[in-house]
């Protein structure tokens, strides 16, 4: 029985021979000690306070300049008063601003108190500048001999 705990590895003839001695010789009371050893499989790793993230608030703007939007909107979602809420828009209980009426969004920078106002406008603010009337080639032409 000796012989055979020393080919298992786990302890020596020696130390295998003071156990037996001092447990009274019972090979069945070894092996129900030996039983209740344990050694680690993992090495032990540290802990570590940083590896927590949250996901994104989704913040910023919703709707740009001369977008058309309807009652109900939103905007501009921030935190605080970045943008400052202006004519047929209000302002959420946490600072999102959205449309009371049907228009299209308009910015606008106030310079005394230095910040962007967001407003509805009945009509668009961004309508496309008419096309200029063709140039006529001669007069280019005329303008460029006086030049020289």
């Amino acid at each position: 029985s000796q012989h055979l705990l020393t080919m298992l590895g786990i302890f020596s003839r020696l130390s295998v021979s003071s156990r037996v001695s001092k447990v009274g010789g019972s090979i069945n009371e070894v092996c129900s000690n030996l039983q209740s050893i344990r050694f680690a499989t993992k090495k032990a790793g540290g802990s570590s306070k940083n590896g927590r993230d949250s996901a994104g608030r989704r913040l910023g703007v919703k709707k740009y300049g001369g977008e058309y939007v309807t009652p109900g909107h939103i905007i501009i979602r921030q935190r605080g008063q970045k943008y400052h809420h202006g004519e047929n828009t209000m302002m959420g209980r946490d600072h999102t601003i959205f449309s009371v009426v049907e228009g299209w969004v308009k910015f606008t920078y106030n310079p005394i108190k230095k910040y962007q106002v967001v407003s509805v406008a009945f009509e668009n603010p961004n309508i496309p500048r008419k096309i200029r009337e063709p140039i006529e080639l001669e007069s280019v032409v005329e303008q460029a001999k006086v030049v020289v």
